[in-house]
């Protein structure tokens, strides 16, 4: 996701709770020539950033629902006012679960099938916002 988003020209930082998953990231950036990005081992127990942005993007994050509690509270803290997060999700039942906690914590959540989704092979995308 976020090498799409650096090859259309955003400045990205990617992140991920494994220092192995980091490094690929960043190889996968050099090797398709894109620069304006940054990669970096973040763990949402002990979130490493101050930084806030307008929109946040993720896949495939919400499969474990003891974390979910610590995403949420990134979002919270890794958004800026205004800003929307947008997840993607095979449609798994733990997904629900959160946003189903996202929603009583005073999210606003939309979804949307995205485009080849089937009931076979679902695919949604999330959006939160405050």
């Amino acid at each position: 996701v976020g090498l799409t988003v650096a090859a259309l020209g955003a400045q990205v930082t990617q992140t991920d709770l494994f220092p192995e998953a980091v490094q690929l990231a960043r190889r996968n950036a050099v090797l398709n020539g894109l620069s304006g990005t940054r990669q970096v081992a973040g763990d949402w127990l002990h979130w490493p950033f101050r930084a806030r942005w307008p929109v946040i993007l993720g896949n495939d994050l919400t499969y474990e629902r003891e974390s979910h509690a610590f995403l949420l509270g990134v979002l919270e803290q890794a958004l800026t006012d205004g800003g929307v997060a947008y997840l993607a999700d095979r449609g798994r039942p733990m997904t629900l679960d959160f946003l189903a906690r996202a929603e009583r914590q005073g999210w606003e959540v939309g979804l949307d099938a995205l485009p080849g989704s089937t009931s076979a092979e679902p695919a949604y995308l999330y959006r939160f916002r405050r």
